[in-house]
């Protein structure tokens, strides 16, 4: 009995020493998204033009992303999982360093068996919503 409760602390115990998979490694880029304002607002189209634009450049984004992740992961799998790890997070940071800020929100780099790494987007600034009218 005292086996059965044994094996999930020695299965997480396992997989925090096991080198990561480089293919389980998921890479989510997030756009910016502005809310968009009542249907009949002047600036709705164009604000709902500009969030799939964001939206689009995201997936984009996310693609390349992924691959330059797990090519890190893959390539400091020689150094264990901590240098894996490591990689990943300095890849993210090389990615949202290059992401732009106006249209990507951020960058996560979820691997199995760690904590997921979040950066934000650092390249330009965020965009400043439009002035309400009165």
């Amino acid at each position: 009995m005292s086996s059965d409760r044994n094996a999930g602390s020695d299965e997480a115990a396992n997989q925090e020493k096991a080198p990561v998979n480089p293919d389980k490694v998921i890479v989510k880029v997030r756009p910016r998204i502005e809310d968009l304002p009542k249907k009949d607002h002047p600036k709705r189209e164009a604000i709902q033009e500009q969030n799939e634009r964001n939206k689009q450049q995201a997936d984009k984004a996310a693609d390349t992303a992924t691959k330059k992740v797990r090519e890190a992961v893959r390539d400091a799998s020689s150094g264990g999982r901590k240098a894996q790890v490591d990689a990943a997070a300095k890849e993210a940071d090389r990615a949202a360093e290059a992401l732009p800020g106006g249209a990507i929100r951020d960058i996560t780099v979820d691997i199995p068996g760690e904590t997921p790494i979040v950066r934000e987007a650092k390249e330009g600034s965020p965009p400043t919503p439009a002035p309400a009218k009165p």
